[in-house]
Parts: C-alpha cells; structure tokens; sequence
C-alpha cells in the first residue's frame, strides 16, 4: 500500500542527480563510447505522484560516434523526512526494489526465456546508487515507447483488467518456476522480501497513524453521507483500531505463493494504446512493495483500489478465471502444473474481504486528490499522533465535496455493507 503523499522536495533531483551519476547511466545504457555533453531534471509527474519516492525526469544530450543524440530516463529518488520511522520504512522498501530490479527480475526473465516465452513487461533498471540519503534507481523512459498513465480518476476497465491480470498472471506464475528451480526458498535468496509486515513486532507503528487518519475519516464520511450507521460504526470501532494487524493478516501467504507487487493500483501500470484509444500493451511499475504472498493479494488490490463497483462484482469470477489460465499456461510451458484451482484462488480471494475493505478505504481516501493537497509522511514530525489523526480525519472529510471521491467512497461503503460483515 503506498504511502501518503511527501511533496515538497522539488529540488531533490538537482541536488542527488550529478553529472558523475548520469554519465554512469548513460554509460550502462549506451556503453563506454559516449560523451555526456549535458542533462536537465524535468519533473514529468502530476501533485500526488510519487507518494513513496520522487520521480523525475532525466533529457541527456549525448555524442556518441561522432553525433549527436538525445535521450530521456526516469529517477526514481528515495525521498527524506522529517520522521524517523518513516526513513527507516522507506529506506527498507528502496533497497527491496533495488534488489528486486538488479537481482530477482533478471532470473525470472531467464525462467521465463527457457519456457520460450517473452520477458516480463517491467522497465529496464539501468543503474542504482544505495549510498544513504541519495538512493537512486535509474529507469528506462517509457514514454519514448509510447506508454503512458490511465487517469487514476478513471480507473479502469475490462481492456485495461485483461492486460493487467495478464501481465501479473506471468510475474507470479515466473515466481513459481524460479522457486521450483532454486534449492534455497527465495525468502533467504533475497531476504530483502522479508519486510517490516512479517516482523513479529512490527517496528513502525506511529507511520500508521496516518493511516489511521484515513480510516477514521472514511468513517466520519460514512455518517456525513448518511444511511451508513452500521458501517461507520465498524469502520471507526474494528477497522480503525485493529488497521495494522488485520493488514498483516490480509498480506499472510496460504499454501498458494508467489512473488507479489501488492501496490497494484491505476498508477502504477503503464499503458500504450493503438489509434483508435485501445489499450495494447501493459508495463508494470513500482516495486517498493514486492513479496511473497498470495496472488489474490494483486488481484483484490486492482479490483479494490481501481474499479468501480459494478465492474468488480459482474466481472470478478471472469477475471480470476482469465488470469489462471495464463498462470496455468506458463507453468505449463516451464513443465509444472499449478498445485491449486482456479476455484481455490476464488476462495482465497474471498478470505480476504476484509483486507480489500481496506485497501479500497484507503486509495479511496489518499490516493485520488489531485491538487496536492493530500496527506504527508512529515505532518507526524513532532505532532501529538492525535492531532495528526484528526487533522487528517478533517481533510478526509473535505474531499466529499469532489464527486469522483465521493462516489469512489460510495463504491466501498455499500461493499461493506453488502458483505453480510456488519
């Protein structure tokens, strides 16, 4: 789940971004031939993006054999603040997509190519530097291939479903060959998968007070709405208060596991379309998340967080049932067979109801506002952790008067109250 929203830092890429660094990119991109003749940082992203990271954009005027080139990548930049967990939260997540990007895509790839299939649809990594206060990771600039972002206002569809489920289909199912193949669990491969929600204390839980805010606020919301008594009555009394365990619980792996990018929202696929509008091709995104879990973990989070109501509860069967059969036809094509039905995937979707709750609570009410005005990590700074609550309980509030969040909270209230819960 990405974190609340960190503006402010607009001058972070000219101060991390030095021409050593970019020239060292340029290099692992183009080779050792090339001269750097100049680079700007131009910021690409809309008020909201970048809620765990700062990403920007990166124009290199180049010279390579005796000409002239141009070329764009993408920064994504770990982020300071002013609140210690939250540096120590997001400098875990940094080196887990560090690592996922420069170890663990490269052999799921090669799995892939020996089953004969295409590698997965996710940015080439170029380059990282892990030195403390100045991470970065270097990514190719997909715009130069054409793709872009999908309104996350929008959300989407049953074209925009079938390439996602798809896309995510191969990354977990290429999990499930490369463990197959290794002799070590790729929890000690890659220990880095291992994150704080696993920890049996878990080490952050003052960053959830914003979190918490949100809740609250969903719940105050479901009484200003009205006709919600019992749902805002849960909300506030069990969702609230037991947020970070019952997240935990909804994260935990069943006997069906694999590699999950659990932030699996809108903003975080990448779509290139045809003439006629029609989506063609899908690349995922951000991977500050990854771990190993259940599949129905993606699955309930872009149906939760980025379709409406209607499409989830007519389409949910249809989608789970196209999404296996690519996860089948991969193994298949690496010589396994899945060790679970399609029929078993649906139940352990639905084990974990409650965890959508959540997920559609909290991108409902942090993720939409496009102003800029949203919630940030550093409104804990030295505040009382009550005063924060409510403030952004307030701010919560406020976002009734747009009705795109509105009807988005809507969608999740009658969810609630349909599920036979409260």
């Amino acid at each position: 789940m990405s974190p609340p929203s960190m503006d402010g830092h607009e001058a972070l890429g000219d101060k991390v971004l030095t021409m050593d660094l970019v020239t060292a990119c340029l290099e692992a991109d183009k080779g050792k031939d090339v001269v750097l003749k100049s680079f700007e940082v131009k910021n690409f992203t809309a008020a909201g993006d970048g809620l765990a990271s700062q990403v920007t954009g990166v124009l290199v005027d180049y010279q390579s054999a005796g000409r002239d080139h141009q070329v764009s990548y993408v920064a994504k930049i770990n982020k300071p603040s002013k609140h210690s967990d939250t540096v120590l939260l997001l400098r875990e997540y940094f080196e887990k997509e560090q690592g996922f990007y420069t170890e663990i895509v490269p052999v799921l790839n090669e799995e892939l190519r020996r089953a004969g299939l295409r590698s997965l649809n996710i940015p080439r990594c170029l380059l990282v530097q892990s030195k403390k206060g100045e991470e970065v990771i270097f990514l190719e600039d997909l715009r130069e291939r054409g793709f872009k972002k999908r309104d996350c206002r929008q959300g989407l569809d049953e074209a925009h479903c079938n390439l996602v489920f798809g896309e995510l289909a191969r990354l977990h199912a290429a999990s499930v060959l490369l463990q197959e193949k290794s002799k070590v669990d790729l929890l000690e491969s890659y220990p880095y998968l291992f994150d704080c929600y696993e920890k049996e204390d878990f080490p952050y839980e003052s960053y959830h007070h914003v979190f918490g805010g949100v809740i609250g606020g969903i719940g105050e919301a479901a009484q200003k709405i009205g006709g919600y008594e019992k749902v805002a009555h849960y909300i506030k009394e069990v969702l609230k208060p037991q947020y970070i365990s019952l997240y935990r619980q909804g994260l935990q792996s069943t006997y069906i596991k694999a590699l999950v990018q659990t932030d699996c929202w809108v903003n975080n696929f990448l779509f290139r379309y045809n003439e006629d509008g029609v989506p063609e091709e899908v690349v995922l995104i951000d991977f500050q998340f990854v771990r190993r879990s259940s599949p129905s973990v993606d699955i309930i989070c872009v149906l939760c967080s980025s379709t409406e109501r209607d499409f989830r509860h007519t389409h949910r069967s249809k989608i789970l049932r196209a999404y296996y059969e690519v996860f089948k036809g991969v193994l298949q094509a690496g010589g396994l067979e899945p060790d679970f039905t399609v029929d078993d995937l649906e139940k352990d979707y639905e084990s974990r109801r409650v965890f959508g709750f959540l997920l559609g609570i909290v991108f409902s009410g942090a993720t939409l506002r496009q102003d800029g005005k949203g919630f940030h990590m550093d409104d804990l700074g030295d505040k009382n952790d009550e005063t924060v609550i409510q403030e952004i309980e307030e701010k919560v509030g406020s976002m009734l008067d747009d009705p795109v969040i509105r009807d988005r909270i809507v969608s999740i209230l009658d969810d609630i109250a349909s599920s036979g819960i409260v």
